[in-house]
């Protein structure tokens, strides 16, 4: 689906080019041994996936993990935890790139999955707003 950014150009749009980076994500995802078999199987038990947006620290670029919510333990008022199912490294710089980009990321996940809901996002570990 890359289209040029203007009539006069073959070069695809910042837009596309987006797009893009997060199918080769899915991709490289899909085909590792141990992220690619947790992403499946929470598919197959239909547990909802999450985007978590996080930072390791200052200097670091921002990663983004894709989660299952966990198992909570409700009569000792414990939440349920985010279960990791792929992590991914130095996806931007900076947390105002949170929104934008895990937005087109969660809507590569709906059609590559075929997902009933999308994605949820948290940042650093809690859900955005």
């Amino acid at each position: 689906m890359l289209r040029p950014a203007n009539g006069d150009s073959d070069e695809p749009s910042p837009e596309a080019r987006v797009e893009a980076y997060f199918e080769r994500l899915i991709d490289k995802v899909v085909a590792h041994p141990r992220y690619g078999a947790a992403v499946k199987q929470a598919l197959d038990d239909r547990r909802e996936l999450i985007l978590n947006y996080h930072s390791h620290g200052a200097g670091q670029r921002w990663c983004v993990s894709i989660c299952a919510q966990g198992v909570g333990v409700p009569l000792l008022d414990l939440g349920a935890p985010l279960d990791e199912l792929a992590h991914i490294r130095g996806v931007a710089d900076l947390e105002e790139h949170c929104d934008p980009l895990m937005a087109v990321f969660a809507d590569r996940l709906v059609e590559r999955f075929r997902l009933a809901s999308r994605p949820r996002v948290y940042l650093n570990g809690a859900p955005r707003v």
